[in-house]
């Protein structure tokens, strides 16, 4: 069954050949188009614009619309300017999806004759041997392509488009009302004066909207283009571009939000990237580099709140940014696996296990640490480690480990608070939507060691990827 897809007007999109792998890149030179290698290019991007007079259809243009690809009336593609096609060349599109193949999609022109590719070089036209309709399409080798959007901005998952923007220790952005100042606090993170409404407007673009002031997030100049962030009523931004934002994931989880702005280098009037940037509990905006301060989390507003107490002592708070609550323990290697802990020769041992056989372990703060455990026959199996520093599970006598913030965002070091050594590297945390349990990511090794002592071990038995290692089998 096949539907069709809408690509969104004035979005750069690449278009790939599902059985080369490759991109559909532009020779406006040659009028042709040829399949090679992703690159950073315009000749690798492609622009639809939807034609009015048919449903369904677009014509397909090079990013400054100079050029478009079209069928000419020797049934030959050509990719050529607007003003050389005649009456009776094809210039408008079918965008075909079939939704049961990985979204896989054929372009079909308004002939019915679908795009293949004959070999790396050579882009031809091929009718439909049997009738062809929206809900049948027959062929496959080098027909079907896949439309990808250019730098998306890859927001991350919630029941809306409503996010809070936080710093890697827990900060929220919020908008003092009175004066329109951009700060960061600790305390209260909910409310809708630090409820953002990101608008994703393609290629990693967006605007962000504070919900409680009904103001953008957008740059402005102090004068003598010295900028600053702010918050602005639409009909007060100077320029649309203002409240433009990029943002691009700089990991799993952690964003950065940057504008050109033109500023003055020595007497020429220059545009350099800024980000926005954290100075002193305050927003500010700096040059555009990789710095802890210019890292940011986007969090749904529907996501599990942390504890935004500072009081380190504070019985609901675990870590910054991790509350309290039950969890599955994962590695957070490339090769995933789960952990869960068994009873062997009247002792508990703990081994590796896919998802859904993994126990799920509560985390609770107790004294200086935090205390994990599950519930196993009817009785409450802490994770600890013996005095050789192996990975154990016992009855009944809990166990303390520290929890800290690693340089990662939403990383942490879980430690031995006895031993003083470091369970794992470091751990992520998964929130998967509207499932109840989540996912706390660790990639447990199963004694505890120094750091290089745990990569020597790792690395004598599997070479230098420690994604594959076995708990079980290196104990």
């Amino acid at each position: 069954m096949g539907i069709f897809t809408y690509p969104r007007e004035g979005i750069r999109y690449r278009i790939r050949n599902v059985d080369y792998g490759e991109y559909l890149e532009q020779r406006p030179s040659e009028s042709t188009i040829v399949l090679r290698q992703e690159k950073e290019d315009p000749v690798q991007h492609w622009i639809f614009v939807a034609e009015n007079s048919k449903k369904h259809t677009y014509t397909i243009y090079d990013v400054e619309q100079n050029s478009m690809l079209y069928v000419n009336s020797s049934n030959k593609i050509v990719f050529d300017s607007p003003s050389s096609s005649s009456s009776s060349d094809r210039t408008i599109w079918k965008l075909i999806t079939d939704p049961l193949k990985d979204q896989r999609t054929y372009l079909v022109d308004e002939d019915t004759y679908m795009l293949y590719m004959k070999d790396r070089d050579h882009a031809e036209m091929k009718a439909e041997t049997n009738e062809y309709n929206v809900s049948r399409t027959r062929k496959t080798q080098n027909y079907q392509w896949e439309i990808i959007e250019d730098s998306p901005s890859e927001l991350p998952p919630g029941q809306s488009q409503h996010f809070r923007i936080r710093t890697l220790n827990g900060q929220a952005l919020q908008l003092d009302g009175t004066s329109d100042k951009l700060t960061l606090d600790t305390q209260d993170r909910k409310g809708n004066h630090r409820t953002w409404l990101i608008t994703d407007l393609g290629n990693g673009k967006c605007t962000i909207f504070n919900q409680n002031s009904k103001k953008y997030l957008c740059v402005r100049d102090k004068g003598s283009y010295n900028w600053e962030p702010t918050a602005l009523a639409d009909d007060n931004i100077a320029n649309e571009e203002n409240k433009i934002w990029i943002i691009e994931p700089t990991s799993d989880f952690t964003y950065s939000f940057s504008q050109e702005c033109d500023v003055w280098v020595g007497r020429n009037l220059t545009s350099q990237t800024f980000s926005l940037a954290l100075d002193n509990n305050t927003a500010i905006l700096k040059p555009k580099k990789a710095a802890h301060n210019q890292i940011w989390l986007i969090e749904p507003e529907d996501a599990v709140e942390p504890s935004d107490s500072g009081d380190k002592n504070d019985p609901n708070q675990v870590s910054p940014g991790l509350s309290p609550g039950e969890y599955k323990l994962k590695n957070a290697d490339t090769v995933p696996y789960y952990v869960k802990i068994i009873k062997k020769n009247n002792a508990y041992s703990v081994v590796t296990c896919p998802a859904q056989s993994a126990n799920k372990f509560q985390v609770k703060s107790q004294g200086s640490g935090v205390i994990i455990y599950c519930r196993l026959n009817g009785k409450d199996i802490y994770l600890s480690a013996d005095s050789g520093g192996s990975i154990v599970g016992r009855e009944a006598t809990s166990y303390t480990w520290k929890v800290t913030q690693a340089d990662k965002a939403n990383s942490y070091y879980i430690v031995s608070v006895p031993l003083n050594c470091s369970m794992v590297t470091m751990i992520d945390v998964f929130v998967l939507g509207m499932i109840p349990t989540d996912i706390l990511a660790l990639p447990v090794l199963p004694t505890l060691r120094s750091r290089l002592q745990q990569k020597a071990r790792v690395q004598s038995k599997f070479g230098n990827s420690p994604n594959y290692y076995d708990v079980s089998e290196l104990d």
